[in-house]
């Protein structure tokens, strides 16, 4: 029986609850474990599973109901602590991270005022425009083709042109908040 250990970095001291996905799958692989943080590195979490086939995994993490965080794993059947694929936080690799990337930026800009001083909205888009080019670029530099394994379908060419498409629009919006502005004002 092999047990994989999954390590995560996340906010200090919090209560977190882990699931596991097949890449671009909405079926959950196993149950849903309670993150651990380690004693002497604060932030640093993981989570137990026995037996999770081999391939690639999207481990979200949760605070209570609510959806923080996604990292993805290459995983083995072997009994080994597995890091984040790259390192670093999800490259967002199902639709439903890149639809809650989208859907915080919409929020951050439908509730933002009218003026472009708006400096925790704009920082908010710029943020998501990084992480949105970061995914992007890597998608670009290695790309994969369309396949099915085992029933489940890999359309990497629909999820490019989702990533594109949501870059897009963020720039568009970046560039909406930040100018050039015309301000016309009469005097009284």
């Amino acid at each position: 029986m092999a047990t994989q250990t999954i390590e995560f970095d996340y906010v200090a001291g919090q209560t977190l609850t882990a699931k596991l996905f097949p890449i671009d799958s909405d079926t959950q692989s196993g149950t849903t474990q309670n993150a651990v943080e380690a004693d002497n590195r604060d932030g640093l979490y993981s989570v137990a599973f026995s037996d999770r086939a081999a391939g690639q995994y999207v481990l979200r993490v949760y605070a209570g109901a609510s959806f923080v965080a996604a990292f993805e794993y290459i995983l083995a059947v072997v009994t080994a602590t597995y890091r984040p694929a790259d390192d670093t936080e999800t490259k967002a690799m199902g639709a439903d991270v890149v639809a809650a990337i989208a859907a915080a930026v919409k929020a951050q800009f439908a509730t933002a005022p009218a003026a472009a001083s708006s400096g925790s909205v704009l920082q908010n888009l710029q943020s998501a425009q990084l992480r949105l080019s970061r995914i992007y670029n890597d998608l670009l530099a290695s790309p994969k083709p369309n396949y099915t394994v085992g029933g489940d379908t890999y359309q990497w060419s629909d999820y490019l042109a989702k990533i594109g498409a949501e870059l897009d629009s963020v720039t568009k919006r970046i560039v909406a908040m930040e100018g050039p502005f015309e301000v016309v004002s009469r005097a009284e």
